[in-house]
């Protein structure tokens, strides 16, 4: 019996509380918004804020997703770079390992994180 499907079920887990955690924390940071930067002035600013006050909640999933979907492929650039002959099989196993806990990847993957690197 193929393991694939626990693959799957703990890489959409994962994914799952990433962006939940992810959702959580710009809904945070948006209450208790402190000065963003040191070069946008303090009126440009509060239009800022207020609009991502006012912003649906859906869109701010929305960005919330786009800004995940960067960030990992950004990781996944760094790791075709760092291992240009590696197969589809092991640029995704890297990519999970660099946010998936090292037990989970051993069990789930057969992956060891500490042995094969991320």
């Amino acid at each position: 019996m193929s393991s694939w499907p626990l693959n799957q079920i703990a890489l959409q887990i994962h994914a799952a509380k990433s962006f939940l955690f992810a959702t959580v924390v710009s809904c945070f940071i948006l209450r208790e918004m402190k000065p963003i930067s040191s070069d946008t002035t303090p009126e440009a600013e509060a239009i800022l804020i207020e609009g991502y006050r006012r912003m649906p909640v859906w869109k701010k999933l929305q960005q919330v997703n786009e800004l995940t979907e960067l960030v990992r492929q950004l990781a996944m650039n760094d790791i075709c770079r760092r291992h240009p002959k590696a197969d589809e099989r092991e640029l995704q196993l890297r990519l999970a390992s660099r946010s998936i806990e090292p037990e989970l990847m051993r069990k789930a993957f057969g992956w060891d994180p500490d042995k094969e690197g991320y």
